[in-house]
């Protein structure tokens, strides 16, 4: 089915609708999709029987947000649980205009990678790590660089961490309610849990709640005022304010805080919010203040998680810091030496993001810079590593002779289909001179994502990360996750990563098991 439609024809139809009811109905089929594990489903049109569509959370998403900027509570049109299908399927044929300044596919790879992408990351490992980043590594890691991150997030929010993520997870309890995700503050304040007496208070529910939604005039407003808008022809990449404000609110002024009406607009949109949330309060509690200390403290945070792991995976015997061996050599390294039998590995972990005008609009200039400060100053660190490492026979008890040297880049990002990423660099900067050099030996080296890193836990003791690495990268038909799911027979996994969600939960769990039926 292809019912090529242009993003005219599709705002049109977005603005018959009556906006709540529209919302309301888009919002359950998200919860319903989330309630049977699904991002994408093929549902079948009821007045059209074997006729079958594509559901995307990240299409339900997108058209919640444009009916907010367009459609109207005056209109009386109502909308059908079938239109809304027909509407997911418009939104994957709306035409994209490619000209010279939109440029190609390179262009449209990484705007697609991060409009759909982050819907199908692996939810509870994303909670699992920021948790650990910030509650375990965050408050313990002694450096010059160190900050009190609760002591920040409660000036910032004025509630715990801690009671951030409880409060939020109690929210998003309403996308698995058969019914409705519509909800009131009441509801929650409502209980008989224990655990939950002192974090579901009726100040600090309204301190997170009024820190994750937005009334539909906020949102129309603020997209507004927001400079970064896509090329015509490309609108369906825009930055979706959904994510930021997951709850919308649906109460009009005057209504007390306890009886106000949300809606999760979309399951997804509010899980995201929950992992990556508390990590930006704290990056814009600073940024506000023009201090780029938490984001310097969070690289070493993240460097420090990337240790762990490694010494997880080969023992801390195994697993130097090339800071602290090269201190001496006054040039900047990468971060850290591996000994893995077979192989040397050098790390080089990245924690910086990708501009925001980069995911939705793709500027080129912008995409450059970050690619030159992060990618390729990355690249430059692996190198001047490698060839320290080369001059010297041994490094504290590690025979350095007759093993290869592999070079990988680990970044905090999920950058999303890693494979292309070097054709895209090779593309952006073939005709820069300085980088000639580097971009001729951007096959010795190799990206991977911390999930990437993460799920080759149950591998790491049988097999080469650069073999394997290396398998990826020259097999375009499958990725680094894919091959290990396939090596490790489906049992992809990580001990530390399940040991932090259990351990979040346990507290609860026990205190609702061990709670009279009366008393829920």
């Amino acid at each position: 089915m292809n019912d090529s439609v242009t993003y005219e024809t599709f705002i049109k139809k977005l603005s018959q609708y009556e906006l709540t009811s529209a919302l309301t109905k888009i919002s359950q089929l998200s919860c319903l999709l989330e309630q049977e594990s699904r991002v994408v489903a093929e549902l079948e049109l009821s007045k059209q029987p074997g006729r079958l569509v594509c559901v995307s959370q990240w299409a339900l998403a997108y058209i919640s947000f444009e009916l907010i900027l367009h459609a109207s509570d005056f209109s009386i049109r109502t909308i059908t649980a079938d239109e809304i299908l027909i509407l997911c399927n418009w939104y994957t044929n709306i035409e994209e205009y490619l000209d010279e300044q939109n440029g190609g596919w390179e262009h449209i790879i990484v705007r697609m990678a991060q409009e759909q992408m982050p819907f199908q990351e692996m939810g509870h490992y994303q909670f699992s790590r920021g948790y650990f980043l910030l509650k375990n590594i965050g408050a313990n890691l002694d450096t010059g660089s160190a900050i009190d991150l609760e002591k920040a997030f409660i000036e910032s929010l004025g509630v715990s961490i801690d009671d951030y993520y409880w409060i939020c997870w109690a929210i998003n309890s309403r996308a698995h309610n058969k019914k409705t995700s519509k909800f009131t503050p009441r509801f929650f304040l409502n209980h008989g849990i224990s655990k939950l007496k002192e974090i579901l208070t009726e100040m600090k529910l309204e301190k997170v709640i009024t820190s994750i939604c937005a009334s539909p005039e906020k949102i129309k407003q603020e997209y507004a005022d927001f400079p970064i808008r896509p090329s015509a022809g490309l609108e369906k990449y825009q930055f979706n304010l959904i994510s930021k404000y997951p709850l919308l609110e649906l109460t009009k002024k005057g209504v007390g805080f306890q009886n106000r009406e949300y809606l999760i607009l979309n399951s997804k949109s509010m899980q995201n919010k929950i992992m990556e949330g508390a990590y930006w309060v704290l990056r814009d509690h600073f940024l506000k203040q023009k201090s780029q200390a938490f984001v310097n403290y969070w690289g070493e945070i993240f460097e420090e998680y990337v240790g762990q792991i490694l010494k997880k995976y080969y023992g801390d015997k195994n697993v130097l810091s090339l800071n602290d061996l090269f201190e001496e050599e006054k040039v900047k390294t990468a971060d850290w030496l591996v000994d893995s039998n077979e192989e040397i590995l050098i790390f080089e972990c990245k924690s910086s993001l990708l501009p925001i005008d980069v995911k939705a609009v793709f500027n080129q200039e912008k995409f450059k810079k970050w690619c030159e400060d992060n990618i390729l100053a990355g690249f430059e660190q692996l190198s001047i590593s490698e060839d320290i490492i080369k001059k010297k026979s041994a490094i504290k008890n590690i025979d350095l002779k007759g093993k290869p040297i592999i070079k990988i880049m680990v970044t905090y990002q999920n950058l999303f289909l890693s494979s292309a990423w070097k054709t895209l660099l090779k593309i952006f900067f073939s005709n820069s001179l300085e980088w000639n050099e580097t971009l001729s030996r951007l096959q010795e080296f190799k990206l991977m994502s911390t999930l990437d890193l993460e799920l080759f836990e149950n591998l790491s003791s049988e097999y080469a990360l650069g073999e394997i690495l290396s398998k990826t990268e020259n097999n375009p038909q499958t990725n680094f996750q894919v091959l290990c799911g396939e090596l490790a027979k489906g049992k992809l996994g990580n001990s530390l990563l399940e040991n932090v969600k259990n351990d979040f939960w346990r507290p609860f769990l026990e205190n609702v098991s061990g709670t009279k039926n009366g008393d829920r």
